[in-house]
């Protein structure tokens, strides 16, 4: 009999969209080590020499599963005046800067004493060289999202971090607005200053002190918050090879994917509850998308 193992972190997969989600497991193709070459990433650049290393795909910590991707200060190239050590991403098909929907959980190894680094996750538009909107984890313990103002960008703070702490982070653009999301909870609105497609997603640092670690990268989230759907009662939990789910109100349709965006199951509920027999399915990581009264809540789960 397979071991199922639920874990907890949630999101919204896009209805129509096929969503991204990066765990840097092995179920993806990723290697524990540099992760120069992995996937689409890759990491800082030298002006007369290889990319650098020392950031990495590690099993040290993880939000859920096993693995992460960890940035590290690298000390032989000294502080730097931005962030840009770290890994880049570069996308197969650029998000729509109206309409992209991102969300991540990073976990910062140190503590927000004004020692350690800036960490930021940014999107770009790495073709046109253009920053599309920045999530800062600052050395000072803010968190901080930019507004663009007479040519330059004002810093805005929404929120507090403290080290040895997960946090998920969202960020819903949307036309001319920016909501951004702190565990799931709305905590800014305000302006959408991407204006190109974005085409490249870094995790960077300054070269200060501390590591970070990222996980979860999940692309074309359809909607960062839950509260709209937790007031159908929905509740799911696994047992004997199955999934298993009730809800208050009707569950219309419950979709499997696995880690690469591939539906494995398509079944139509019409019913309060429902039992998905997960016997058949191959050991890694699967994606839950659930529809509850048109709405949709969406979880991952691994098979061992």
């Amino acid at each position: 009999m397979k071991k199922i193992t639920l874990l907890i972190t949630a999101f919204i997969l896009a209805i129509g969209v096929q969503a991204q989600v990066i765990s840097f497991e092995e179920e993806e193709g990723y290697e524990l080590g540099n992760i120069d070459g992995q996937n689409n990433w890759i990491t800082t650049g030298q002006e007369n020499g290889p990319n650098v290393e020392g950031q990495e795909v590690t099993d040290e910590l993880s939000s859920d599963g096993e693995n992460s991707f960890k940035i590290t200060p690298l000390p032989e190239f000294g502080p730097q005046q931005g962030a840009i050590i770290g890994g880049f991403y570069n996308l197969e098909e650029p998000l729509d800067p109206s309409e992209a929907n991102i969300s991540y959980d990073i976990y910062i190894e140190g503590e927000a004493d004004g020692l350690g680094s800036e960490f930021m996750l940014q999107l770009t538009d790495n073709a046109g060289g253009y920053h599309q909107a920045w999530i800062n984890f600052s050395y000072d313990g803010s968190i901080l999202v930019y507004e663009e103002e007479g040519g330059s960008l004002d810093p805005i703070e929404i929120g507090q971090w403290e080290g040895e702490t997960w946090y998920k982070i969202g960020v819903n653009l949307d036309g001319e607005t920016a909501t951004f999301y702190i565990d799931e909870d709305e905590v800014y609105t305000g302006q959408n200053w991407a204006t190109a497609p974005i085409d490249q997603i870094r995790f960077v640092h300054d070269n200060y002190d501390y590591s970070a670690y990222l996980d979860n990268l999940n692309l074309n989230d359809e909607d960062l918050g839950i509260e709209e759907f937790e007031k159908y009662g929905f509740t799911y939990f696994t047992q004997n090879n199955e999934l298993i789910m009730n809800a208050e109100t009707q569950i219309n349709q419950v979709v499997l994917y696995n880690i690469l965006g591939q539906k494995v199951v398509d079944q139509n509920v019409n019913s309060t509850s429902a039992n998905i027999g997960l016997g058949s399915l191959n050991a890694g990581v699967y994606i839950a998308k659930v529809s509850v009264n048109g709405q949709v809540q969406s979880f991952k789960f691994t098979v061992n």
